[in-house]
């Protein structure tokens, strides 16, 4: 066993029949006729996808990729790994001027999102203080008009002993 070798992976995309049969899709490694052996872990593998057979009804993914691969076009329910995948590829093929446009507009937006979320940070923290606030006049205002209610009521009554009485019943 050579862990040193490092394994070499070929996936070739055809448009002509290559191989017999109906599968799309044929991998080829190194096996020693005479014994039946393989080196492990497998140094080489080839990879033949032939483009002008379908997938096997029951591999939907195999024909996502045939498809994007004859089309240049993912299909909409492809797996993500496809959309990915043509995403990376639309993206490779782009001029070096629009990679560059693409990149500025996606740091702008970035720079937007960190602004949007930095507001929206600041407006909870102002509202809370004001919402706080707020809440302290509004408790303040309905005290003092139960103080003054009291003392209409009770003209005589010290106002103090009535703050005294008014926390107590409260706390």
């Amino acid at each position: 066993r050579n862990s040193s070798l490092i394994p070499v992976h070929s996936m070739n995309i055809i448009s002509f029949n290559l191989f017999h049969g109906p599968h799309p899709l044929t991998r080829l490694r190194l096996l020693d006729p005479d014994t039946d052996r393989r080196l492990i872990p497998e140094p080489l593998t080839l990879g033949f996808f032939e483009l002008r057979k379908p997938a096997p009804a029951n591999q939907f993914n195999l024909e996502c990729w045939r498809h994007y691969w004859l089309t240049g076009q993912a299909l909409e329910d492809a797996p993500g790994y496809v959309l990915e995948a043509a995403r990376i590829i639309r993206r490779v093929n782009l001029t070096r001027q629009e990679r560059d446009m693409i990149t500025a507009m996606e740091r702008h937006r970035a720079d937007i999102d960190a602004m949007i979320i930095y507001g929206e940070n600041q407006g909870l923290e102002r509202g809370l203080a004001q919402g706080r606030a707020q809440g302290r006049a509004e408790g303040l205002a309905a005290a003092k008009a139960r103080l003054a209610e009291i003392l209409r009521l009770h003209p005589g009554a010290d106002p103090d002993t009535i703050l005294k009485l008014m926390a107590e019943a409260d706390g």
